[in-house]
């Protein structure tokens, strides 16, 4: 019988979905295969974007929930999002910023804001939302964007990215199962 676990590491199993497809992107885009158009390869670099953007929305919202409920972290996370249902706070503060409050609350250094890692989330976000859920320009001038895009951007720095930022909040002496510490400061 298959041994299936039953804790989900949504954050985890985002990121390797971006990792999988970011991959197998790069071996295509390096093939020249002139059977295959831009809506597919434009779909296959969403998907790398979306993916990457939900392992890290994923567990930027679990660390608060848990902060929320920690007696050590509840004090500041009260600071930052005030009393009541933790849910709809959350939904209206963009993600950006709900790594600047997780960071305050378990008293992490913040993302250096003129890092590489952060500029690259920055774009992650932007294309994210502009780029692939608000396409408000015609099609013409999408299809320009979207080739200059795919021309451009290596799918791997979405998924690099989300990593890093992962990272700042689960440093290697972490283990999975024990609450971040406090105090914790990163270069």
């Amino acid at each position: 019988p298959l041994n299936m676990s039953t804790k989900l590491h949504l954050s985890h199993g985002h990121l390797e979905m971006a990792r999988c497809v970011s991959k197998s992107l790069e071996e295509i885009i390096a093939s020249n295969n002139e059977d295959l158009n831009t809506t597919t390869i434009f779909i296959l670099y969403s998907s790398v974007i979306i993916h990457s953007y939900l392992a890290v929305e994923s567990i930027v919202n679990k660390q608060l929930h848990m902060s929320s409920t920690m007696p050590v972290y509840r004090k500041l996370f009260v600071q930052e999002f005030g009393e009541g249902e933790i849910g709809g706070k959350l939904k209206n503060k963009e993600l950006k910023d709900r790594i600047k409050s997780l960071c305050k609350i378990l008293e992490y250094s913040p993302i250096n804001p003129s890092s590489k890692l952060w500029t690259n989330f920055c774009q992650l976000l932007r294309e994210a939302r502009h780029f692939i859920v608000h396409t408000s320009v015609s099609s013409i001038e999408f299809n320009e964007k979207a080739i200059r895009f795919i021309l451009n951007t290596p799918p791997s720095i979405y998924p690099e990215t989300a990593a890093g930022i992962i990272k700042h909040f689960y440093p290697q002496e972490l283990r999975r199962d024990k609450p971040l510490r406090r105090k914790q400061k990163y270069p």
